[in-house]
């Protein structure tokens, strides 16, 4: 973690934020271990969710470049963040813990209570709700992508600051000074990026599958246009 502080600073600190983030959600859901569940309760899902995006925003207040915005700006930036980050932080969750050989061999997602749902099962139920089969669907359609990748954590810190500075989807109204300071953050991190392949152009073909993953998360939002809790 040194080393990564050392060459990648920005992107640790994203490490850091969310490893801070997990423990802190860890700590108040105690969660069961590996119990495969088949009645999705949506209320539960939602307040949990809720609960994330409360403390995420607190932890991100120092965030580098993140700090230096407007109070307006961070929370415009913010509520367009939130929508796709938790959308695949949902899916590299699972995957972090789900470390089994049949859960990965499946297609399974764990929530934030320890919870764990078998997908085609959830996309298959009747009577979903719209916002329901817009979230089931999403983590489908992300689910292969992360595996087929498997990502390096840094890799994943990268897209979700990524996430974070693409402040021209969904066309966030920034002030001129917050997109000076969204431009600095995004040169910062695809520099680090370039310290993180070793300058290496083979290795930095990654870099394409990963903003591949970026697109497919926004795009699970966009061409709904609307919001994902």
């Amino acid at each position: 973690m040194t080393n990564f502080n050392v060459k990648y600073p920005t992107i640790a600190k994203m490490l850091h934020s969310y490893l801070t983030f997990t423990k802190r959600r860890n700590n108040i859901h105690c969660r069961i271990k590996n119990t495969v569940q088949k009645i999705f309760d949506w209320k539960i899902y939602t307040q949990m969710n809720h609960n994330d995006m409360e403390q995420f925003l607190i932890i991100l207040s120092d965030f580098p470049f993140f700090d230096s915005l407007s109070e307006i700006d961070k929370m415009a930036l913010f509520k367009r963040f939130w929508m796709p980050f938790s959308l695949l932080e949902r899916i590299y969750d699972s995957l972090n813990n789900l470390d089994s050989k049949k859960f990965l061999d499946g297609n399974f997602i764990l929530l934030q209570n320890g919870s764990i749902f078998e997908l085609i099962g959830l996309t298959e139920s009747s009577n979903l709700e719209e916002m329901e089969k817009i979230t089931f669907n999403s983590w489908k359609n992300l689910l292969p992508l992360m595996k087929k990748l498997n990502p390096h954590c840094i890799e994943v810190m990268y897209i979700f600051c990524c996430i974070l500075w693409n402040s021209e989807y969904l066309d966030i109204p920034l002030s001129e000074a917050g997109d000076e300071i969204v431009r600095r953050g995004r040169l910062v991190i695809h520099k680090e990026m370039r310290e993180f392949y070793n300058y290496d152009e083979i290795q930095w073909e990654r870099i394409y599958a990963l903003r591949h993953i970026l697109v497919v998360t926004e795009d699970c939002i966009k061409e709904q246009g609307k919001d994902i809790v």
